[in-house]
């Protein structure tokens, strides 16, 4: 994780930067050892951007801060998200806003 200081002339407001590397492996679907794991993993991603994005705790990041969470997230199994929509409930949008 990185705030990143981007130059105030060109931009109205710096950037968080969020890298993952989620468990990897197993067989594909929803119920398995790593997709429990996986879904731990974004819990805590989505918990920690709650946190930057109010006042307390362990970040306080200002308002409108642009974040980024990419990586390696494991995200699609083996085959793609399109033959196994039952494994995008590990990280959708409405967990980060509700």
């Amino acid at each position: 994780m990185a705030l990143v200081d981007l130059p105030d002339a060109q931009y109205e407001s710096d950037s968080y930067v969020i890298n993952n590397h989620y468990a990897c492996c197993g067989a594909p679907g929803v119920g398995s050892p790593q997709d429990d794991q996986r879904q731990q993993q974004s819990d805590a991603v989505v918990n920690w951007i709650r946190d930057a994005r109010t006042p307390g705790e362990a970040i306080d990041l200002p308002p409108g801060t642009p974040i980024a969470a990419l990586g390696d997230l494991k995200y699609d199994g083996y085959l793609g998200p399109s033959q196994h929509p039952d494994q995008r409930q590990h990280f959708r949008r409405e967990h980060l806003w509700p």
